[in-house]
């Protein structure tokens, strides 16, 4: 990479709370008309001047709204295609401490009175308080995307991922997602955390969630899960330490709140409000997540302090209350109207430690959204189930998992994991949810979320050793027994007697008999009857996945595959097809999906252990 090139890239890095996104006009959505610029209110970047003084508005401690001065240092034409920009420097000694701060975006800066725009960008290890801010003109173009019938919605915003088509066809796989794919569902423009340069230095990108009330092990935890996600811990408790009257309101320069999580775990976007016209509320001066139409919750804020950095300050603040909705999220600001709040998900999650005879119950309320929703999953259940800490070293999780979502359509399961037990539990969870929300055929949210943890001092882990068998050589109809010892992690080796009949009508010859995991089983049925996991509807994908979540991790699993050979199209075996599909096998103008499949004979074996191998060996049956 060249000097110049690299200089290119590491100044582009360097910035924060940058935002894109062009407009001419402002437009009521409710009246369908332009809304003039004020010049009585407004003023235009045509009209500032180097060297003015001015001030800012913003909340540095509790709700209290304090200016600051300012001076300004500059204009920047075509900051974006179509956008000036302007920067300035402020005065106030409680930035010289703090240098640039993260959560004054949005703060109203003012000259001769009059509002020309919002705090919005700076550089991280800024040596001086040097801030570019967003004209008002770009912000209050923002409710152009404003969609009326997203007003009374309970549904999200229209942040959906199109998946490719295989990823619904092939659901019995190893992993419902990738790595690549769990990333793409947590991360959008401004989301990511950007990682730059040889040395591996994380600049923060704007408007990190902040999550209150989790611990270092929570935070552990889901950085290692979901590493793109841009998020930081706050306070270790996420209310405010003072009475405070739930009457504040949003105004210019107050604290406001995107609550993404509430209830007994705390997470929310936080910034400052620019300008509110009756039950209109602009802020940031640049996007969060830049998914344009959104249906998130809005609400007003308390400030506990600034929490001051080398690299980039930032505002440690939490929720009061949820007034209203944030319906726009673009390059230039956010967008919401005080009133009607939004529909969120209900999560609660039952943590039982029958070792300490502890057990707690928490209730979580989620946003609904359908790239984030896994996310704040995934968040929500580290966050109540590690509320005392790590897991133990040695322990596994029973759990029982019950969703609804807003169709009335249902995925429950129970299961158990042991290796790295909390992820496996949240990684049954987390891929599915996302799959059904991004689905391409039904738009639907999650309504709500049951799930019962039970964490347990012990490591099931087991190993086969060896297996036995009554006899090799069967005839047909008859049954096959044995017995298999398991190598178990610290305790004594155990013995698990299994039986598999053989079909009355098997032909003659040598079978493989697989006795194993429920990672081998899940498998088999992915390679032998890869029509029943491809999902061409959304009835399709919830029954698949159902039965997919049901596959037990404490079972030992004895399978031998049928010979037989059997046809289906577009996931429905040849025999049980309707006239009208049958007719259309002989239509050369059409393409169908068609698929060779084999039965596959199964015994299912409760187990107090999680084996992690297989065996496998062959028998013979004659007549």
């Amino acid at each position: 990479m060249s000097q110049h090139i690299l200089k290119s890239v590491l100044i582009a890095l360097s910035v924060f709370f940058l935002g894109a996104g062009v407009g001419v006009c402002n437009v009521s959505a409710s009246e369908g008309v332009l809304i003039p610029f004020d010049t009585d209110r407004y003023i235009d970047t045509d009209q500032l001047q180097r060297g003015m003084t001015g001030y800012g508005m913003t909340v540095f401690k509790g709700t209290d709204i304090e200016k600051f001065d300012v001076v300004l240092v500059s204009v920047i034409r075509n900051h974006r295609p179509g956008q000036d920009a302007f920067l300035i420097r402020c005065k106030d000694p409680r930035f010289d401490l703090a240098k640039g701060v993260q959560g004054v975006s949005g703060s109203p800066v003012f000259f001769n009175g009059k509002l020309a725009g919002a705090m919005s960008f700076g550089w991280a290890f800024g040596e001086e308080p040097l801030y570019g801010c967003t004209s008002i003109r770009s912000m209050l173009q923002i409710q152009q995307i404003e969609r009326p019938d997203t007003v009374d919605s309970s549904l999200a915003s229209r942040g959906r991922f199109h998946f490719p088509a295989e990823i619904y066809t092939r659901l019995m796989r190893d992993n419902l997602l990738d790595s690549k794919q769990l990333s793409q569902l947590a991360t959008s423009s401004h989301m990511a955390t950007d990682k730059s340069g040889d040395s591996g230095s994380v600049i923060p990108l704007p408007m990190a969630l902040t999550l209150n009330g989790v611990n270092r092990s929570t935070v552990r935890h889901l950085h290692q899960m979901i590493p793109d996600f841009n998020f930081q811990a706050g306070l270790p408790g996420g209310r405010a330490d003072e009475q405070v009257s739930p009457a504040i309101k949003l105004q210019r320069g107050s604290a406001i709140v995107v609550p993404l999580i509430t209830g007994d775990m705390d997470g929310a976007v936080m910034g400052t409000v620019t300008e509110v016209i009756g039950d209109q509320v602009y802020a940031f001066g640049h996007p969060w997540n830049s998914n344009g139409r959104v249906n998130w919750p809005m609400g007003t804020g308390y400030i506990h302090t600034i929490v001051s950095s080398k690299n980039m300050s930032f505002k440690l603040g939490t929720l009061i209350d949820i007034v209203g909705t944030l319906k726009a999220d673009e390059g230039t600001a956010v967008f919401g109207r005080v009133g009607k709040v939004p529909t969120m998900s209900d999560i609660t999650v039952h943590v039982n430690r029958p070792l300490i005879s502890q057990r707690r119950q928490f209730k979580v309320q989620i946003a609904r959204n359908e790239r984030l929703t896994p996310n704040l999953i995934a968040m929500a259940l580290s966050g109540t189930v590690l509320y005392r800490g790590d897991m133990p070293d040695e322990s596994h999780l029973d759990y029982e998992v019950a969703m609804r979502f807003t169709d009335d359509s249902t995925l429950r399961f129970k299961n158990a994991s042991t290796n790295s037990p909390l992820t496996e539990m949240i990684m049954d969870i987390m891929p599915a949810v996302g799959l059904v929300l991004n689905n391409p055929w039904h738009e639907i949210q999650l309504a709500e979320m049951d799930v019962n943890v039970t964490i347990h001092d012990k490591d099931i882990t087991a190993q086969i050793l060896s297996t036995r068998l009554n006899q090799r050589i069967f005839k047909p109809g008859e049954m096959l027994e044995g017995k298999v010892t398991l190598m178990t992690y610290r305790d004594p080796k155990v013995d698990v007697d299994f039986s598999l009949p053989i079909p009355g009508d098997m032909p003659e010859g040598v079978y493989a008999v697989h006795v194993g995991s429920y990672d081998d089983y899940r498998s088999q049925l992915a390679r032998l009857q890869p029509h029943r996991f491809s999902a061409y509807k959304y009835e399709q994908l919830i029954n698949i996945l159902q039965e997919r979540l049901r596959i037990h991790r404490k079972k030992l699993y004895v399978t031998m595959a049928i010979p037989r050979v059997s046809l289906a199209i577009e996931g429905e075996p040849l025999e049980a097809l309707p006239a009208s599909k049958a007719m259309m096998l002989t239509d050369k103008s059409r393409k169908i999906v068609t698929t060779k499949y084999q039965e596959l004979n199964t015994r299912m074996v409760p187990m107090d252990y999680i084996t992690t191998s297989n065996a496998t060996f062959n028998i013979e049956v004659r007549r």
